[in-house]
């Protein structure tokens, strides 16, 4: 729900892209705001934890003496980071200090000559399951693993709508990629889940690139939009494309590039695994949030909210963003 506290009205719209979510604001206005989900990105929802959790681990009252900088994909996410509604409460700081893109990070390791990161120095990541209150790792944790679903895009549609057919229907999906359908072209996508009659029980999309987002917010102000979900991106092929990423190599083509990305998120060190099953997550909605998804302590924390802003057609102020 855009709104805190209440059902929003359907297709529930993905708002983990900003790029998307500033054309959302800028010029669709109430008409669409309202269909857009009010979770936080994962940049956003990090940014949380780091000045709120782990600020607090550290014993430090205030926010502003921990320094959180993301990697992203994307240069929008540098406007993200600005926006005031992901400001510590009460503060003038935000909750993401600097963000750099992935193309600026291989900058840096360009100038200081090094070549690969295999090349840096080793070192563990850290666990956020040891900086919850009471948290008590599992057996067998391998705290260092990387825990997600395969693949570089679709992954907020694929977890809404398993998670969705479990919790509404008593229907598990096998594992493995969703047989997905494309539609005007491989960039707008959809997968039904269908009755023992045949009737739709729930239909999902993942639309790429403005031009399908376009034709979705036609049919949204049409009230002619069938679907209960939809993953937006603003890139075409999503944030594996996203304008801040490292460009192609020299005799690479961007096709190739996205080829090798999406064969790295299939790789064997990230564990598959629900986001429910997680017990990083189970602890930090019991040790920290203090009670379970949509409760009024994880609308406080993890969610925000969107407003119509003015559509500048000069250079966009980040401060209006």
């Amino acid at each position: 729900s855009s709104t805190p506290g209440g059902p929003g009205p359907l297709p529930m719209l993905a708002s983990a892209c900003p790029g998307w979510v500033c054309y959302a604001e800028k010029t669709q206005g109430d008409l669409v705001l309202p269909y857009i989900a009010a979770t936080k990105s994962p940049q956003a929802v990090m940014g949380t934890l780091v000045k709120r959790l782990v600020a607090a681990r550290l014993g430090l009252s205030d926010p502003a003496r921990v320094y959180h900088c993301s990697v992203m994909p994307c240069y929008d996410k540098k406007l993200e980071a600005s926006r005031d509604e992901l400001y510590a409460p009460g503060t003038q700081v935000p909750e993401v200090d600097s963000c750099l893109t992935t193309g600026e990070v291989y900058e840096l390791m360009t100038k200081h000559q090094l070549t690969h990161l295999s090349a840096a120095p080793p070192a563990a990541p850290d666990s956020l399951l040891a900086l919850v209150p009471g948290a008590v790792p599992p057996p067998g944790l391998d705290a260092s693993a990387l825990h997600g679903l395969p693949g570089g895009s679709g992954g907020y549609m694929d977890f809404v709508f398993r998670t969705a057919a479990l919790e509404l229907f008593g229907r598990t999906l096998p594992p493995g990629p969703l047989p997905m359908r494309a539609l005007r072209n491989s960039d707008f996508q959809e997968v039904v889940l269908e009755g023992e009659g045949g009737q739709v029980l729930l239909r999902a999309a993942v639309a790429n690139g403005f031009r399908n987002i376009q034709t979705l917010m036609r049919k949204i102000k049409l009230g002619k939009c069938e679907y209960h979900y939809v993953e937006v991106m603003a890139c075409p092929s999503g944030c594996l494309n996203g304008g801040g990423q490292i460009k192609p190599q020299p005799g690479q083509t961007p096709q190739q590039l996205l080829e090798q990305l999406e064969l790295a998120y299939h790789h064997p060190d990230v564990t598959p695994r629900h986001p429910k099953d997680n017990p990083t997550v189970q602890a930090l909605y019991n040790g920290w949030v203090g009670a379970g998804p949509g409760s009024q302590e994880a609308l406080a924390l993890l969610h925000t909210s969107y407003r119509k802003r003015e559509n500048k057609t000069a250079a966009i102020a980040v401060s209006d963003w």
